[in-house]
């Protein structure tokens, strides 16, 4: 009979080897560590979320079609507190335009904080773009939208705002 579960085991993939194992990838609401539709990925043990829980930032260089060099990077923190579930996504994008010159960076910031009590979703979304002409000259475009959502996935909340802002150089540095 230890050769029939041998070979089953040898049948099954990893991912089906993990969902035997663990049945909180089943949709088990009954569970105390999970009873928030969507909150699968939470770790039982720690409260801390099983993709990327604690502090990583990862930074990298790509190349666009014009052969501009994109310097970017990403960091996510997540947060238990008990009662709400926070996972912080950052991430950053700078280059310069090799034609015109100008810099160019984009930073991002994505917060979902999802409260426990009510099982309700809170997303807020910051973008701040900001560019920097030959002459000095800085515009910041900052957007921020934020979303409330009930546990049946209903909007209830909605707000968007975008403010501009720009400084010139007046000391020509």
């Amino acid at each position: 009979m230890a050769d029939n579960i041998t070979k089953d085991r040898t049948r099954r993939t990893e991912r089906q080897e993990q969902e035997r194992r663990n049945p909180r990838d089943r949709g088990d609401f009954s569970r105390s560590y999970r009873n928030c539709p969507g909150d699968a990925d939470t770790d039982k043990k720690t409260g801390d979320q099983r993709t990327g829980a604690g502090d990583n930032k990862r930074p990298w260089k790509e190349t666009d079609k014009s052969g501009n060099i994109h310097t970017k990077s990403s960091e996510t923190r997540t947060t238990n507190d008990g009662s709400k579930h926070t996972t912080t996504t950052r991430t950053s994008d700078s280059w310069t335009d090799k034609k015109s010159g100008i810099e160019r960076q984009r930073d991002t910031e994505t917060t979902v904080t999802k409260d426990k009590s009510d099982c309700s979703t809170t997303t807020s979304n910051t973008t701040t773009d900001r560019t920097t002409q030959k002459d000095g000259k800085t515009t910041w475009k900052v957007t921020t939208q934020t979303e409330t959502r009930d546990r049946n996935n209903n909007k209830t909340h909605e707000e968007k705002q975008t403010k501009t802002y720009s400084a010139d150089n007046k000391w020509g540095i």
